[in-house]
């Protein structure tokens, strides 16, 4: 039988309709983090990604604005293509050092103005590290 927590119940209900609040709320499955990141002409959203160290972390990059973007988070060698408007892509990985690290889009080759964030990335539960 399947469980289902208020909390996955309340974040699938909200991705479901487009609303990401700063920080997100991740959809927890099979313990990965999944999060939309929502990429537009002048924003990148949500800004904040929580996550936790050594867990996996699913990205799903979708670009809704009129200009070409992608997705860096250089601390995890985290680089997308170039998405055209209107696409999107995947990305997962495991975070492996705990702290607060930078992601941003750089089509063009420079980081793109108000198209930043910050992936926070906590300890385990059960660490001190």
């Amino acid at each position: 039988m399947l469980e289902i927590g208020l909390a996955s119940v309340l974040s699938m209900s909200l991705a479901t309709i487009g609303i990401w609040p700063i920080g997100g709320i991740p959809l927890q499955a099979n313990d990965a983090t999944s999060v939309q990141i929502v990429l537009r002409d002048a924003t990148i959203r949500p800004a904040i990604i929580q996550a936790t160290r050594s867990q996996p972390l699913h990205l799903h990059i979708v670009n809704e604005g009129g200009k070409v973007h992608n997705f860096v988070v250089p601390a995890f060698y985290v680089f997308t293509s170039n998405l055209p408007p209107g696409t999107s892509t995947d990305v997962s990985f495991s975070p492996e050092k705990s702290g607060a690290f930078p992601f941003y889009s750089d089509a063009g080759g420079q980081p793109e103005a108000g198209l930043r964030g910050v992936l926070r990335v906590s300890p385990p539960e059960h660490s001190s590290k």
